[in-house]
């Protein structure tokens, strides 16, 4: 065989190889520990597959070996262990707020799982709204890898204790400026300037530039 055909043939092998091990890798199902916090107050003690999914009805777990579903709507928050304990990832629900004909209203339909990316000393709520959540381990650290409905990178904000989000999709400024100009009434009222301030901020760092947004509504109120 041609040198050159050999080399083709190698690279299609590895490509695909690649191919086929990121599929079983993204896609394989193992269980975790993980804290279940109800809206009731109490908590319980489970096993939950990953990878986690959105848009689920009963949420399937282990409890001391044997399966279970229970009820999403009871349970308010998830917290699962991560580097043997050293960080946690908290999974949340809420309902999306969404606007029909000008006027304010909040989904009914049963919430999606968010991940929660930081909380501001403000008390707003910053969330990752993706399709599939993964435990990968990058350079040795665990981490959570967030897979995203076609691609679109969506980022929740709530006020702590509200179960309703505002989404906003990660985009040109121009787009952000619109998307934060319709929700400003009702998550930052103290500043009708607020999608004029944007204009300060880097939006080309993925999640950073909410954080950034919300800083900028923090100094307007202040002023």
């Amino acid at each position: 065989m041609p040198l050159y055909l050999a080399t083709l043939t190698i690279t299609f092998i590895m490509k695909n190889l690649f191919l086929l091990l990121l599929f079983f890798f993204t896609t394989t199902v193992f269980s975790r520990p993980c804290v279940i916090h109800y809206t009731d107050g109490t908590t319980e003690n489970v096993e939950i597959s990953f990878p986690l999914t959105v848009g689920v009805k009963k949420f399937k777990v282990k409890i001391n070996g044997e399966k279970k579903e229970i009820d999403p709507k009871l349970i308010e928050y998830l917290s699962i262990d991560l580097n043997d304990g050293a960080d946690k990832a908290i999974f949340m629900r809420g309902q999306g707020y969404y606007f029909n004909e000008g006027e304010l209203n909040k989904s009914e339909k049963a919430s999606s799982w968010l991940l929660v990316n930081g909380v501001t000393d403000s008390g707003y709520v910053v969330t990752n709204i993706g399709w599939v959540y993964h435990i990968q381990k990058v350079r040795g650290v665990e981490k959570i890898v967030v897979t995203y409905l076609k691609g679109n990178i969506n980022f929740g904000v709530s006020k702590l204790g509200d179960d309703g989000y505002f989404k906003f999709l990660w985009t040109k400024k121009r787009r952000l400026k619109k998307q934060f100009a319709r929700v400003q009434p009702h998550l930052f009222p103290d500043c009708p300037n607020l999608p004029e301030l944007i204009d300060n901020v880097d939006t080309k760092r993925d999640e950073d530039f909410v954080y950034s947004i919300i800083e900028q509504y923090e100094k307007c109120k202040n002023n």
